[in-house]
């Protein structure tokens, strides 16, 4: 929940400054600098997520072999971008595997923020031991 709390307190400090400093534009310099310091603004947002952010996204955690990497699946689609995302868990694949089968629709669930996690359900034991078939 305390990541919930985090996150909402972030978002309203951005829209609180955003709203201010819009409005402190709009006083200083008029409506129509204000739009277009406003459009330069969301330009330079989108340039600067799609060279330096939205690459880092596409390879999460993963190494230049992993991405380079045929993975099975990728000849279904030829052409298509790739996406790779890896973690490195420094432990045995036995101990890894029974919580791996538990994430998921239906199972014990997706790994993800506690409020999220929270407003779909609980862990069941029968979803621990999945098995093919």
């Amino acid at each position: 929940m305390r990541t919930g709390v985090v996150i909402a307190v972030l978002l309203g400090s951005v829209a609180g400054v955003s709203i201010a400093g819009v409005a402190a534009l709009v006083w200083w310099a008029g409506w129509i600098a204000a739009a277009l310091v406003g459009i330069a603004v969301l330009i330079g947002v989108g340039a600067l997520y799609g060279w330096v952010v939205r690459p880092r996204h596409l390879r999460w955690g993963a190494t230049d072999d992993e991405v380079e990497r045929e993975l099975p699946g990728d000849d279904l689609v030829p052409g298509a971008r790739s996406v790779t995302r890896a973690i490195t868990i420094d432990a045995p694949a036995e101990e890894v595997w029974g919580w791996l089968v538990q994430i998921g629709y239906q199972r014990a669930g997706w790994y993800s923020y506690d409020w999220i996690q929270s407003s779909f359900g609980s862990f069941s034991a029968s979803w621990y031991f999945v098995r093919n078939g």
